[in-house]
C-alpha cells in the first residue's frame, strides 16, 4: 500500500456520518417573518421562489404554516 492510499484510508475512517439528520425547527417569529415577506412580494414575478431558495424552504412547508 502506498503512502497516499494509507492517508486516504485514514481520512475515510475519521469522517463519521450521523445516522439520522436533525430536523430543522422554526420559531413562530421566524414563520411570521417569512409569511409577511411572502405576502409583500405577491404580484412580483419570481419573488416567492427567490425567498424560498434563499431560506431553504419548500412551498408546501410554508403552506402548512398558513
Amino acid at each position: 500500500m502506498t503512502k497516499n492510499q494509507e492517508n486516504l484510508t485514514k481520512s475515510r475512517d475519521t469522517h463519521q456520518v450521523e445516522d439520522k439528520p436533525k430536523r430543522r425547527q422554526f420559531s413562530p417569529e421566524y414563520k411570521k417573518k417569512i409569511l409577511t415577506e411572502l405576502e409583500q412580494t405577491q404580484g412580483k414575478r419570481g419573488a416567492v421562489g427567490e425567498i424560498l431558495r434563499r431560506e431553504g424552504l419548500y412551498a408546501t412547508q410554508v403552506a402548512t404554516w398558513k
